[in-house]
């Protein structure tokens, strides 16, 4: 995460720019972890999303949260509402080469259902992913997540419009 905002940072226009992580938050506080990576880092201008169990760093992902996302995102993109930037930049490989990865992984994406074989008239647990043979499905959930942390922060508007950076400089 670090290098990646650091990254970020050499781009032109957003040397200074704020920067808002949302990391996911599944496995031993990884969110908290990530946060506390950032702000060692002394990055000036980092905020992190605080939607995990009790307001912690990150964002719990669970099933029903990929539900979701998945359901939201599939609006916009049938709404038209996504679109892909003309000046997109890309950190890693080229604006094109993560459009196409993206839209792939998109069209990977799916509903699976998990039936009990112990009890066959229980419901099926759902699942949503887009590992499908080995495939990878990084892009899909970042570009959802994406969408959710901006819902995130404008559904709390008190709360996050007092957010602090994760560092801010010597006192």
């Amino acid at each position: 995460m670090v290098a990646f905002i650091q990254a970020l940072r050499t781009l032109r226009g957003l040397e200074t720019s704020r920067v808002v992580i949302a990391p996911e938050a599944n496995y031993a506080m990884e969110g908290k972890r990530i946060a506390i990576d950032v702000a060692n880092a002394r990055i000036e201008g980092v905020y992190c999303l605080r939607e995990d169990v009790r307001g912690n760093e990150g964002i719990r992902m669970t099933e029903a949260l990929k539900k979701e996302m998945v359901i939201s995102f599939n609006a916009l993109l049938m709404g038209h509402h996504v679109r892909w930037h003309p000046f997109m930049v890309a950190l890693g490989s080229s604006a094109e080469e993560q459009r196409k990865g993206l839209v792939d992984e998109l069209a990977r994406y799916q509903r699976q259902l998990i039936y009990n074989e112990r009890d066959p008239s229980a419901l099926p647990k759902e699942r949503f992913h887009g590992k499908i043979g080995g495939a990878a499905d990084d892009r899909a959930i970042a570009v959802q997540l994406v969408q959710k942390s901006r819902e995130f922060w404008l559904a709390k508007p008190e709360f996050y419009s007092n957010l602090r950076p994760l560092w801010s400089g010597p006192m």
